[in-house]
């Protein structure tokens, strides 16, 4: 996931992590809804909030790892009738605590950390959703805890596929050469960089053969790269400005990435046997594995795969309408399967 790192780390590494004590974690702290639980036994806090009050349960879970839960606020706006919504924001993102310790990054841990909020929120029988790496540890937790869950969400979510593919001499993941593709898609419009073109389609210029070079090639491609891939609009919303301007830095929970890595998601996918939603998105620089994805969950219920014709990696907001048709669609035919 080399790729990625250079590719967005450096996207937030000139924004301001918010502190736990400034203005704005404050007021968020003592929010309506807001709720501080316990975590990791009883040795650190974690932020959660309860929006509104319905018969559909849903709590969301962040990507990064590090997000700040805040670009989920356009849920509520779609989500007015029978939902309700739940905010987590989990060890080592804003409004919870931060510790500095490595060990404290691994996927399993986060699982457990996962129940332990469940427990404490009190949640049965519910939808969970995992946007981008978010998806990873939801998965993951209902790997373990699917008994839990009415309905699992997957939105965006990174590591579905293969891990590696061999391509010109070289074993990368498919996630970084299908960022590769798109590089160099964007780099064939652009007459100063048209010449690396089908270098970086071959894979041969990379972040771990030419690093310099491609640190030089990002810094004309990134913006356009984040425009196209990331979030398709002029202007982007109040909510997502926070929520990166909160986000922690990924090279802060390198760990945890590194750790999220080295689990075969194909084979918990096998596993899982409850109702399950793929949400894609059509520009979206994650790789469409869904496909591979469903082919392995040969124990759930229903598996509906869904790509948004318009959204990029954040569809809830650059593709809103169709996003959220999708979602209240499956959870409906969730419901109805129920009763």
């Amino acid at each position: 996931m080399r790729t990625f790192v250079v590719l967005l780390l450096s996207f937030y590494s000139n924004l301001i992590v918010g502190q736990p004590n400034d203005s704005l974690t404050v007021y968020n702290r003592s929010a309506p809804g807001a709720r501080i639980i316990s975590v990791r036994n009883g040795k650190y806090i974690v932020f959660t909030q309860k929006i509104n009050s319905g018969k559909n349960k849903l709590l969301l879970v962040p990507g990064g790892p590090g997000a700040s839960f805040e670009y989920f606020e356009v849920f509520p706006t779609y989500l007015k009738d029978d939902y309700e919504i739940y905010y987590y924001s989990p060890l080592g993102s804003f409004l919870s605590d931060q510790p500095q310790d490595s060990t404290l990054q691994k996927v399993d841990e986060y699982v457990e950390e996962l129940e332990e909020v469940r427990q404490a929120l009190g949640l049965e029988h519910f939808f969970l959703l995992g946007h981008s790496w978010g998806g990873r540890l939801c998965l993951a937790y209902a790997n373990k805890y699917q008994n839990n869950l009415k309905g699992l969400i997957l939105s965006n979510a990174t590591g579905l596929g293969k891990k590696l593919v061999e391509q010109n001499g070289q074993v990368i993941s498919d996630y970084d050469r299908y960022q590769q593709q798109l590089i160099a898609d964007i780099a064939e419009t652009l007459p100063g960089m048209r010449h690396y073109g089908d270098s970086l389609r071959r894979c041969l210029i990379t972040p771990v053969n030419q690093p310099r070079l491609m640190d030089s090639i990002m810094k004309t491609i990134r913006p356009l790269f984040i425009k196209k891939h990331f979030l398709r609009l002029a202007t982007p919303p109040e909510a997502v400005t926070r929520s990166r301007i909160h986000s922690t830095p990924e090279i802060k929970l390198h760990w945890l990435t590194e750790d999220t890595q080295k689990i075969d998601a194909l084979s918990e996918l096998g596993n899982i046997t409850v109702p399950t939603l793929f949400i894609g998105a059509h520009y979206d620089y994650i790789p469409p594995n869904y496909e591979e994805a469903r082919r392995a969950m040969k124990k759930a219920r229903n598996v509906t795969i869904y790509i948004t014709p318009n959204g990029s990696h954040r569809p809830m907001w650059d593709d809103s309408e169709n996003y959220f048709a999708a979602l209240k669609s499956f959870v409906a035919q969730v419901n109805q399967h129920n009763r």
